[in-house]
């Protein structure tokens, strides 16, 4: 496994792809492919994977994991907004009810918000709450290293 590879930008278009950037630049979990491992699994019962998948090493149950749905999954959005939370970065997340289609706009910040009727967050915004999560997380990450 090509554990703590870096990827770039451009090998992410899906939802898949950018599972596997949170996992691994927001969540600290080193990501491989499919095409990386050979299988796992009790004898006579070898799970084979799925080569255009995203997986890491799940510790705690000593196998190989696909990423989590992180972008997709609002349960598994929560994660990586605690996580953010404890790097240090404030959160918000709001339902915009104006735009048609109505969006979620979410921010992480380490400066703060004056919060009041004028608020605006100025985050990412996507048709989900858990990609909008996800696209706020990544930027903040992004934002903080350059």
């Amino acid at each position: 496994a090509r554990s703590g590879s870096t990827m770039n930008d451009d090998e992410f278009t899906d939802g898949r792809k950018l599972d596997a950037l949170i996992a691994q630049e927001v969540m600290g979990i080193a990501v491989f492919m499919g095409t990386d491992i050979l299988g796992w699994g009790t004898p006579g019962f070898i799970q084979r994977p799925n080569p255009l998948e995203y997986y890491f090493s799940n510790q705690e149950v000593q196998e190989n994991q696909p990423v989590p749905h992180f972008s997709s999954n609002d349960v598994q959005a929560l994660e990586v907004a605690k996580r953010m939370i404890e790097l240090g970065f404030e959160f918000a997340l709001i339902n915009d009810l104006r735009s048609e289609p109505r969006h979620y706009a979410a921010e992480f910040s380490k400066h703060g918000w004056n919060i009041g009727e004028t608020t605006y967050i100025n985050g990412k915004r996507a048709p989900s709450a858990a990609l909008a999560i996800c696209l706020a997380a990544l930027d903040a990450i992004r934002e903080g290293v350059e």
